[in-house]
């Protein structure tokens, strides 16, 4: 593989990687309010009358400011080390099959490490990635697509689709049947 070939494949990943972070920051998400608010304007919206504990349906983009402010928390508590631990669990226990994971599970769990500064957290999570890395090469190096690919997350299923074409290749390059 040329050096300009590796810098394309990167581009690949990271391309699909803040595409779907773009789309995770922008899936509505429930906050709620933790103190009266006469108006306050929030992306070109304006809300009026808001009571502590009424519940706001917005743009994570948005809830994260409002959280940053102090003027909502989230409805939905972030993925926690447990919730980690658990993934971590199933795949280790299901080694010859990957776990579905949520569209936004990587954008989710990068967004918890950030706010929790935890490296426990980020170590947890660097472990599901790597369970999840040898699990996606052997599925490629087999031939193996369709159903599964429901269950890796948009990133993955790049890294997938590109190993499945380099083994396809390598295959061919070295197989004596054609």
């Amino acid at each position: 593989m040329t050096a300009s070939m590796l810098r394309e494949l990167y581009t690949k990943f990271t391309d699909v990687a803040k595409l779907n972070e773009l789309e995770y920051l922008n899936t509505p998400v429930k906050v709620k309010i933790l103190r009266d608010i006469e108006k306050i304007t929030v992306a070109g919206r304006v809300y009026e009358d808001l009571k502590a504990g009424s519940i706001l349906t917005i743009f994570l983009w948005v809830g994260e400011k409002l959280v940053e402010n102090h003027v909502a928390e989230f409805v939905d508590k972030p993925i926690n080390l447990t919730h980690l631990y658990q993934i971590e669990w199933r795949e280790r226990n299901n080694p010859a099959d990957l776990q579905p994971l949520g569209k936004f599970f990587y954008c989710e769990a990068r967004r918890a490490v950030r706010v929790t500064g935890s490296e426990e957290m980020g170590r947890k999570l660097l472990d599901i990635m790597t369970l999840r890395l040898m699990k996606i090469v052997q599925l490629a190096a087999k031939r193996i697509g369709g159903e599964v690919l429901r269950k890796m997350t948009p990133e993955e299923q790049v890294l997938y689709e590109n190993i499945y074409g380099v083994v396809g290749e390598w295959m061919e390059s070295v197989s004596p049947v054609r």
